[in-house]
C-alpha cells in the first residue's frame, strides 16, 4: 500500500478549488467596486464642504476647483486612485451639480450602471443619483 496522493486526487481537488473560486470572483470584484466608489464620494463631499465655504464669502457658488483650494494639475479633478474624474457644473446662488465618472480604462469603467454619480445640490437639498449605487 503506497502512501501519498493519486493524479485522480489531485484533479478533484483542482476541481473543487475551481469551482469555489468561480463562485466567489465575481462577488468579490462587486465589492471591490462598491468599495472603489466610495472613494468618488468621498471626493464630492470634499468639493461639497469647500463650496459651501466659498458660498460663506461669495453670494454663490463656484466650478472653479482650483480657487476653492483644490490642487490641480490640469482642469480635471481626479479621485486619488484615478478611478473616477470630478466635475463641478451649472453654479448658481441656490445650487450646483458634481459629476463623477469613471475614466475609460480604469477598473471602474465596468462598474454597470454606476459609471456616472451624481450629487446635485439645490436650495440646501442633495438629490443623489442613481440611488442604487449611492445605497451601502
Amino acid at each position: 500500500m503506497s502512501k501519498g496522493f493519486t493524479l485522480i486526487d489531485l484533479v478533484i481537488a483542482l476541481a473543487i478549488l475551481a469551482i469555489i473560486a468561480a463562485f466567489a470572483l465575481p462577488g468579490y470584484q462587486d465589492m471591490v467596486r462598491k468599495s472603489r466608489r466610495n472613494e468618488a464620494m468621498q471626493m464630492m463631499a470634499k468639493i461639497q464642504l469647500a463650496e459651501e465655504k466659498w458660498r460663506i464669502n461669495h453670494n454663490s457658488y463656484s466650478n472653479e476647483l482650483a480657487a476653492m483650494g483644490f490642487h490641480l494639475p490640469s482642469n480635471v479633478l481626479k479621485t486619488e486612485y484615478g478611478n473616477y474624474q470630478i466635475i463641478v457644473s451649472a453654479p448658481t446662488e441656490a445650487g450646483y451639480r458634481i459629476t463623477a465618472s469613471a475614466i475609460i480604462g480604469s477598473p471602474q469603467a465596468l462598474d454597470q450602471g454606476c459609471t456616472t454619480l451624481a450629487l446635485v445640490i439645490n436650495n440646501k437639498q442633495a438629490t443623489a443619483s442613481p440611488t442604487a449605487c449611492w445605497s451601502k
